[in-house]
C-alpha cells in the first residue's frame, strides 16, 4: 500500500530542515494550517520531509494509528505515486522531488 513515511533524502534543501524522526516510520500529516511538520508514529517526532513508499501494511491497523486524516494520507500518497518526496510550508503540502513514474508527458 502507498503510504506516507519519513526520509532523509533531500534533507539540506532548506536551511530550516530537520528529520528527529526513524528513517522509514509512517509519519502523520500536519494536523494545522501552520504546521511545517510530518510526525512519526512511532517515535513521535517531527520531520520537514516524507517520502511515498509502498510498504505492506494492513489497512485496519493503519486507520487505528493515523485516525480521521487516514483517507487524506492514502489519496495523498496514491496521487503523488511511489518515490515522491513531501515537504511543507506555510501550511501547503508541496512535492520537493517527483518519481519519474508520476510524471505524464503530453504531446509534442
Amino acid at each position: 500500500m502507498l503510504v506516507l513515511v519519513a526520509t532523509t533524502d533531500t534533507q539540506g534543501d532548506r536551511s530550516d530542515d530537520y528529520c528527529n524522526t526513524v528513517e522509514g516510520e509512517l509519519v502523520q500529516l500536519p494536523v494545522s494550517g501552520v504546521d511545517r511538520e510530518f510526525v512519526g508514529l512511532a517515535s513521535r517526532r517531527g520531520t520537514t520531509t516524507c517520502v511515498v513508499a509502498d510498504i505492506d501494511v494492513d489497512e485496519v491497523a493503519l486507520r487505528a494509528a493515523i485516525g480521521d486524516s487516514v483517507d487524506l494520507h492514502l489519496a495523498v500518497a496514491r496521487l503523488l505515486g511511489e518515490g515522491t518526496i513531501l515537504e511543507t510550508s506555510d501550511g501547503q503540502l508541496s512535492p520537493r522531488s517527483m518519481s519519474l513514474a508520476t510524471m505524464t508527458v503530453g504531446p509534442s
